[in-house]
Parts: C-alpha cells; sequence; structure tokens
C-alpha cells in the first residue's frame, strides 16, 4: 500500500462527489469499501491503489453520460473529466507499481 497523498478539488468537484454520493448507491458502496478514501471540502486523500478505483468509477460514468448527442462534454463530463485529470499523477504512479514502468 503506497502512502496517502492529497488531490486538491475544487468546491463544484467536492458538490459533484458529495451529489454522487446521494443519489449513486454503486458509488456511496464503493466509497464505504474503501475507508482510506477521504474526501473534505477542498481534496481527497487517497493512495495509489484507491485513486485507480476512483479514475475506474469516473472514467466509466463520463463514457456512459458525460458527453452530448455531438460527443461534446457535457456539464458533468467537464467534472468528470477534471476529477480524472487530478487523479492522473497518482493513477499513473499506480501504473507503474504494478508493472515496473509506464506503457508497459
Amino acid at each position: 500500500m503506497s502512502q496517502p497523498t492529497t488531490v486538491r478539488i475544487t468546491t463544484q468537484q467536492r458538490r459533484y462527489i458529495a451529489s454522487l454520493l446521494a443519489a449513486d448507491p454503486l458509488f456511496a458502496d464503493l466509497i464505504r469499501s474503501h475507508p482510506n478514501i477521504r474526501i473534505g471540502p477542498d481534496d481527497i486523500i487517497l493512495d495509489r491503489s484507491d485513486a485507480s478505483i476512483l479514475d475506474d468509477y469516473f472514467g466509466e460514468r463520463l463514457a456512459k453520460i458525460g458527453f452530448d448527442v455531438s460527443y461534446e462534454p457535457n456539464e458533468e463530463g467537464v467534472l468528470l473529466e477534471g476529477l480524472i485529470d487530478a487523479l492522473f499523477p497518482l493513477v499513473a504512479l499506480s501504473m507503474i507499481d504494478q508493472s515496473g514502468s509506464l506503457g508497459e
């Protein structure tokens, strides 16, 4: 297990996460089942493996509902893309942890 890291999020991203916790039982269960993920008012504290888990959830949600009919990100898609971008450094490190290098 890697060291917990703080990932900064915007107020809008925090509100979005709060709305997901209230509206999506799968997301709420995901957070409950990973007690090392701590969501604060302007940050998420988590380790590399938990970052990958959140990245997977956000990526799947983005693919399902994050784009309009012209394949442009809708409002929710923009928020999801921002969260994925914020998690990317930890996700990349998790990939290195698993394979020994990026791109393998």
